[in-house]
């Protein structure tokens, strides 16, 4: 299997769990917990990314892909895609997202379900 697709299952997988853990205990350290990790798989994913576009990455882009995400992830697409293949990627992102807060809240009505009800 692909690594990128290793990596978006995991994704998956820890928004599962992710719905899970708040359930059982919404805290604080749980939530900057999976934050960190979400962004350790992102980043992962953008390096994979980079190699396969023959992207040549410096240590200012990997800083910026770090603090500035927003601005430097639609860059780095449009770089490396073009505008109408990196506005299809940035739809794709969405989907994602929107893909990972319904697996998240799979997770968590499961477990709202097994306790019968919160």
């Amino acid at each position: 299997m692909k690594e990128k697709s290793v990596l978006f299952i995991l994704s998956l997988v820890m928004a599962f769990i992710f719905g899970v853990v708040m359930i059982l205990s919404p805290s604080e350290p749980a939530k900057y917990t999976f934050a960190f990790l979400f962004l350790y798989l992102f980043i992962w994913r953008v390096f994979i990314d980079a190699a396969e576009y023959n992207f040549k990455r410096n240590k200012l882009f990997n800083i910026s892909l770090i603090m500035f995400t927003y601005i430097t992830f639609p860059y780095y697409l449009f770089k490396t895609r073009g505008l109408i293949k990196g506005l299809l990627s940035i739809i794709r992102i969405i989907l994602f997202i929107v893909l990972f807060f319904v697996v998240m809240l799979i997770g968590a009505s499961l477990i709202i379900m097994t306790q019968g009800g919160v």
